[in-house]
């Protein structure tokens, strides 16, 4: 799953990396919702040439990235909940993390294109919202592509298989939302599904999904 440290966990792996805890490492743990390779990732840069240690040079460096998700997840909880055109690079924004972080990412979102390709459409359309949602608001973007409640169905268990999709209770309701680093990787695929859309013939039978 991505989801993964807790905020006491966070904490205890700054510090065993030799750093004392700081609001900035609070704000990226935050950011990345506890990953923790991608936060092993972030640590070994801030550690290494050329920061060797310095946070505040490291956040002066890349901070925009963090923020801009701060600002998008500020936004959603004012009432803004989509945002097509947020533009997020959490995976990406340095070298290791697009060596590391962001390739495995690709390598999952291109199985899931090949293997369940309905499934992947629905999460790239699905990356518009900025925080968790109604299941049904998922689903009706899949009305396009395919009306079939089955296949639609099937889409998100493809989704829930592959831990794609994470589930939680929001006001005792069931809702479903994208991992913060997920729906950076899938916007940048929404963008390039808007500009080269998929033939007819790439949408999945209900079989296929």
């Amino acid at each position: 799953r991505l989801s993964g440290l807790s905020e006491a966990e966070q904490t205890a792996l700054f510090e065993k990396t030799g750093f004392s805890v700081e609001p900035t490492h609070v704000r990226i743990g935050k950011a990345y919702e506890g990953h923790p390779l991608a936060l092993r990732v972030i640590t070994g840069e801030i550690g290494s040439r050329p920061f060797f240690g310095n946070v505040t040079a490291y956040w002066h460096r890349y901070g925009q990235e963090i923020e801009a998700v701060e600002q998008a997840l500020a936004a959603a909880a004012a009432g803004e909940l989509t945002g097509a055109d947020d533009k997020w690079a959490l995976d990406r924004f340095t070298r290791a993390l697009r060596r590391i972080v962001r390739q495995r990412l690709e390598q999952t979102l291109q199985r899931l294109q090949r293997d369940a390709r309905l499934a992947y459409l629905l999460l790239c359309e699905a990356a518009v919202y900025r925080c968790p949602v109604p299941e049904d608001w998922w689903l009706t973007h899949l009305d396009y592509w395919d009306p079939n409640p089955d296949a639609q169905l099937a889409a998100i268990d493809a989704l829930r298989d592959r831990y794609l999709v994470e589930e939680v209770l929001e006001d005792d309701e069931h809702r479903l939302k994208q991992h913060n680093l997920i729906r950076s990787v899938a916007l940048a695929h929404l963008d390039q599904l808007d500009l080269n859309p998929l033939p007819d013939s790439t949408v999945a039978d209900p079989d296929e999904a």
